[in-house]
């Protein structure tokens, strides 16, 4: 009841706004990407808010004061409703935790303040869970579970089926629950295991993990008869508690006789009479578990019953011939006096059955004790019922061992009926009245206004002096009356009122078509019957007196002051009295309201668009008759009306700030929806990278510049398919568009791309940079002595882009012009140094190397002598 007052005091707070403690939760949890509503708990006021601040970690969001302020990094991410400075926060990100602070200036108010603390979290997904091995022996194995999850600020919980794991001696819970182990696992062990991962904003569990252990044997029985005659069969079974399944050995007198569970024996013998042994093997524990079973074989016929067979069923036999004669005299009895008793001893039960009821329906009472409760509590307090109802006067009394000796019912000290081995009932109360003597309960049938009064009921158990209920509560026989508090009087006794019951319960309305605010409206509720306690229902909450709510006359009149939507109903009237109860017709108002709380939603939601799209905005708003919705640009009134506007083929020039206006034409009121700013890009197209000079030299500088149509966002450069690095010699500037090298080198040749993006297009342009340089590193290559008469050749090399050209030039003369040069049948005078100078064409830088050159060997020199003859 205490909450649905409240609930109500909270609607009746309608025009005004609420204290700044809990105007918005204490905190508020969400996984990332997700949309967060910071719903503050106030009402839309008559008039609008002068000022509205939003801000995060002391830092602005969002502020109203007369137009609304969004800071740069939260443009098209915030919505700020002003009817109740409600604030909706779109894609969070985990750096969108922190505290979050509304500040609202109602007209003619003082401040309003609320604050609430964000968490955003990873939420939990990809739940995993390992064991370090599923096939295990009990007692012998150990086993570590372990859980992984992605998400963040995670908690583990650990599942065997449907229970929690939990640590104990042989179970170890580490890593916060993230591994579980189990030591000296037993058959119990086996799962399902899962593991359970939660964070505050979301859940999973893994798959679950069934763990196979091999246990036993254990609890080996052997079932077959103790006792045979001679030459029948015997069949013995042996089994036993083990995974996988046990083999069995049958042992005789230290002997192996059988190997299987059943073992079995025609004709047996008295020489047959032994110990026999069965002996369980799980060969995946090794262990071993043996049975043993007496068995004796006695002369005499076989079949039979036994002698203890034969003595059950005369026992059996004679205990249901009782029961029999026992409940034979009590219904004997019960015809004799009118009062309708049947016992069922067998089955402790006592069942009453009503000769007045023509179905011959039946109660069963089953008590939870033997003998009697005591003194205190045997009857209710109090009782009421209607003119022509039946009453049970139900005492808390279980029905003892023995039959009660005396039972009395007196009403305002006149007796009623009692029992001393017979009945006897009071003339007026002949076919009205039913004692039920198991526990001395009471029936009163067809009750009229003069059965109101005090009933107490005395009993005197078997074999105890009888009690009241001064006495002690430990005794046997109870002799108890009750009485309420508003009764008064020495003893405890039942005050029992007949009422007349409660009928023709109506409500009525001064009117049922309102409007929020203006109207008033009073109901009214009548009822026939007597002692009228009446109550008014809204829904199915209680309404209660509050500022704008008054109830007169005894509660049968409600007002409510100034209508709100919440005041709608169904209303419905609840009359009582003790004895019975009524609801009225329902009432439902027509309460027209709004516009508020009005919403302007886009298709597709994106901060960007390109142009040529199409775009749809859409307007609501709670408002009752529906609103009717104009549609502003920039605070400039548009033609399109209804809740839809459609842009098609979209172009720049239609960027801009879009809301929407409800109006109500019942109520006369206006409202506006927060602006949705659409920002219309052109699509980037045409990229290209040129680059200042097209002969690029080694040490010179060149510049690389990024251009597109289109609106361009970003441009990103990268090298050979990589990120491009930076460093004091390459820079980038004019917002990157600009790629600077102060000065070439060789290793900055390769392919150079640019990426020019907006959010809705993007489009790569490639340049392949050479960089000219050389020659550098000049060698001949040759030998330095050679012999004489034979061939030289001596070899130039340079690194050099363009290749290098080669002239060789010996003693200052140029003898050759080409990378080899060569020579036979090399001379002394060929001795010397040998240069070779490298020439880059484009560069125009030479470089040159020298060879020097020795021809070793005699010269043979041949003199002919001629002689005259």
């Amino acid at each position: 009841m205490e909450v649905a007052v409240i609930h109500l005091i909270i609607l009746g707070a309608i025009a005004g706004l609420t204290k700044g403690a809990g105007v918005l939760p204490d905190v508020l949890n969400a996984a990332v990407g997700e949309t967060v509503m910071f719903t503050t708990t106030l009402t839309p006021p008559k008039k609008p808010f002068l000022t509205v601040g939003w801000t995060v970690d002391e830092k602005n969001l969002i502020s109203f004061t007369g137009k609304n302020s969004t800071a740069p990094e939260y443009e098209g991410r915030i919505t700020l409703f002003m009817s109740t400075g409600s604030l909706e926060l779109r894609n969070v990100a985990l750096n969108d935790s922190g505290v979050y602070r509304v500040s609202i200036f109602p007209s003619g108010e003082p401040q309003k303040t609320g604050e609430t603390r964000l968490n955003v979290d990873v939420p939990v997904s990809n739940v995993i869970a390992t064991a370090s091995s599923t096939d295990l022996v009990e007692f012998n194995s150990s086993v570590c579970l372990s859980c992984s999850s992605s998400g963040a600020s995670l908690s583990f919980l650990w599942l065997n089926g449907s229970s929690e794991v939990t640590a104990s001696d042989r179970v170890q819970l580490t890593d916060g629950g993230a591994n579980l182990t189990i030591l000296n696992v037993t058959h119990y062990d086996q799962g399902p295991f899962k593991c359970h991962v939660s964070n505050p904003v979301s859940n999973g569990t893994s798959d679950p993990i069934n763990l196979s252990i091999s246990y036993g044997p254990e609890n080996v029985q052997i079932t077959g008869p103790s006792e045979i005659h001679p030459n029948e069969n015997l069949t013995l079974t042996c089994s036993a508690e083990s995974r996988p399944p046990a083999t069995y050995t049958w042992i005789l007198n230290g002997t192996k006789i059988h190997n299987s569970a059943v073992f079995t024996k025609d004709s047996i013998q008295p020489s047959d009479s032994r110990t026999y042994t069965c002996e369980g093997m799980n060969d995946v524990t090794g262990r071993k578990l043996s049975a043993d079973h007496e068995l004796s074989v006695t002369d005499g016929p076989p079949g039979g019953l036994s002698p203890g067979a034969i003595a059950g069923i005369v026992i059996s036999v004679l205990v249901v011939v009782s029961a029999a004669a026992v409940g034979g005299y009590f219904i004997y009895k019960n015809k004799q006096r009118r009062t309708d008793v049947m016992l069922s001893p067998l089955s402790f039960r006592a069942t009453f059955l009503s000769s007045r009821d023509p179905a011959d329906m039946k109660r069963v009472i089953r008590p939870s004790y033997s003998g009697l409760t005591k003194g205190a509590g045997v009857l209710p307090e109090v009782l009421n019922a209607a003119v022509g109802e039946t009453v049970m006067f139900t005492t808390s009394l279980t029905p003892p061992e023995k039959p009660f000796l005396t039972l009395g019912w007196t009403f305002d000290g006149k007796p009623i009926i009692t029992f001393t081995g017979a009945n006897f009932t009071a003339p007026e109360y002949e076919d009205r009245i039913t004692l039920f003597m198991s526990t001395g309960s009471l029936e009163l049938r067809n009750v009229s206004l003069h059965d109101s009064g005090v009933y107490r009921v005395n009993i005197s158990p078997s074999g105890e002096p009888q009690k009241t209920e001064t006495d002690s509560f430990s005794a046997t026989a109870v002799s108890v009356t009750t009485v309420p508090l508003s009764c008064g009087g020495k003893y405890k006794i039942i005050c029992f009122s007949p009422t007349v019951p409660i009928s023709n319960v109506i409500a009525t309305a001064s009117s049922t078509d309102l409007v929020e605010f203006n109207s008033s409206v009073r109901l009214s509720c009548s009822s026939s019957g007597a002692s009228l306690s009446f109550l008014w229902l809204n829904g199915s909450s209680e309404v209660t007196a509050s500022d704008r709510v008054q109830l007169t006359d005894g509660g049968a009149n409600l007002t409510i002051a100034n209508v709100t939507r919440y005041d709608q109903g169904p209303f419905k009237c609840h009359v009582s009295n003790p004895v019975s109860n009524g609801d009225s017709n329902s009432i439902t108002f027509n309460i027209s309201y709004g516009p508020d709380n009005v919403n302007l939603t886009m298709s597709p939601s994106q901060e960007y668009h390109a142009e040529g799209s199409n775009i749809t905005l859409m307007c609501s708003a709670d408002s009752k008759p529906d609103a009717q919705f104009k549609w502003l640009l920039n605070g400039v009134l548009l033609s399109d009306t209804g809740p839809e506007l459609r842009l098609m083929n979209i172009q720049m020039s239609q960027s801009g700030n879009y809301s929407c206006q409800a109006f109500n034409s019942k109520t006369l009121r206006y409202e506006s929806s927060p602006p949705a700013t659409i920002s219309v890009l052109k699509i980037i197209s045409g990229a290209s990278v040129k680059p200042s000079t097209n002969v690029l030299i080694e040490g010179n500088s060149v510049n690389l510049t990024c251009d597109a149509a289109g609106s361009v966002f970003t441009r990103k450069w990268r090298k050979g398919g990589s990120d491009l690095s930076v460093s004091e010699n390459i820079i980038l500037y004019d917002e990157n568009r600009v790629l600077s090298f102060k000065s070439l080198n060789k290793k900055d040749s390769g392919e150079y791309s640019c990426t020019v993006s907006n959010p809705v297009s993007s489009d790569e342009a490639k340049y392949s940079m050479e960089v000219n340089y050389g020659p550098e590193n000049v060698q001949i290559t040759g030998p330095s002595q050679i012999h004489l008469n034979e061939n030289l050749t001596l070899t130039c090399s340079a690194e050099s882009r363009p290749l290098a050209t080669y002239t060789w030039i010996l003693n200052g003369t140029e003898i050759h012009n080409s990378a080899v040069f060569t020579k036979d049948n090399i001379q002394h005078s060929d001795s010397g140094i040998y240069t070779c100078e490298a020439m880059n064409d484009v560069t125009g830088r030479k470089l040159s190397a020298d060879h020097e050159l020795s021809v070793t060997g005699t010269r043979m020199v041949l003199i002919a002598h001629f002689v005259d003859t």
